[in-house]
């Protein structure tokens, strides 16, 4: 009966100080619980610590192309599970909801230490398990616009059994899922590419931003440079080791004069040449 009291008290002590913690609460849901918030609370209204009993993990990609999205899985798995709440965050990047979905909501989350404000994921109403073990929810992702950084995604998930008090609720902390945000697109891995190929680029001419698109038929060191009229190299687009697929990767020539520019792919014996246009 003392836990129960001191469980009490504690989630009024922590919802009446939300300036304190700095945290993002509606009625619909509540941000900042994920180990992304530097007082890493977690959900303790619903218990003080995390359960083994529940399981929460992140799926997704593990490369992103900068300034795309990517859809992720975060799953919460659980013994008997009767219903969930959840809190996804990004380090850098966006978060954003699956088009028609109407259980997730995103929410501002603003940090003290920091003039920002973090958009994260969190749920208008526990979704029930409908007999499964397992509830999947989706989000968007979408990368920070600068490419060859590493960035975060946080997120916990909280088992719950709608008995209108804590018992038998069960929270627990996603392990944070790291993405590397490239410079050039993830191959596609329903393509079967037969040959090494540079396209020309499109649009073509442009201002200032064009893209370039390049077949790797094997595994590989591939660097691709752009150059000016007198053979000075003026931007490096990717230069790295990249698996065998179809890629593309956008070009910023925004810092540059108008004029005649090539683009140049070295993968492995494989080298091409491009010419392309900027007007401005």
């Amino acid at each position: 009966m003392k836990f129960k009291k001191l469980i009490f008290v504690l989630c009024i002590t922590i919802f009446s100080g939300l300036l304190y913690f700095n945290l993002s609460a509606s009625s619909h849901g509540i941000v900042g619980w994920t180990k992304k918030n530097p007082f890493e609370p977690g959900c303790i209204c619903h218990n003080l610590d995390p359960s083994d009993s529940t399981t929460v993990f992140i799926q997704g990609p593990s490369q992103v192309m900068a300034d795309s999205s990517a859809i992720f899985k975060l799953f919460i798995v659980k013994s008997g599970l009767i219903a969930t709440g959840w809190n996804v965050a990004a380090g850098t990047g966006e978060m954003a909801i699956i088009p028609g979905d109407t259980i997730s909501k995103v929410l501002p989350f603003i940090y003290s230490n920091r003039p920002d404000t973090s958009i994260e994921i969190t749920q208008t109403q526990p979704l029930p398990a409908n007999g499964s073990d397992t509830v999947i929810i989706e989000f968007v992702y979408k990368a920070p616009p600068v490419g060859n950084i590493t960035d975060t995604i946080f997120a916990n998930g909280n088992a719950v059994d709608l008995n209108f008090n804590t018992d038998g609720d069960n929270w627990n902390f996603a392990p944070i899922f790291t993405v590397d945000i490239t410079t050039v697109s993830v191959p596609n891995n329903n393509t079967i590419v037969n040959d090494y190929d540079l396209s020309q680029n499109y649009p073509n001419p442009f201002n200032p931003v064009t893209n370039i698109r390049f077949d790797i038929m094997k595994a590989g060191k591939v660097r691709l440079s752009v150059y000016d009229m007198t053979g000075k190299e003026v931007s490096v687009l990717t230069n790295e080791v990249l698996k065998p697929g179809s890629y593309e990767v956008g070009f910023d020539a925004s810092h540059l004069s108008s004029g005649v520019y090539y683009y140049r792919i070295e993968a492995g014996e494989f080298v091409s040449v491009k010419r392309m246009v900027l007007l401005k």
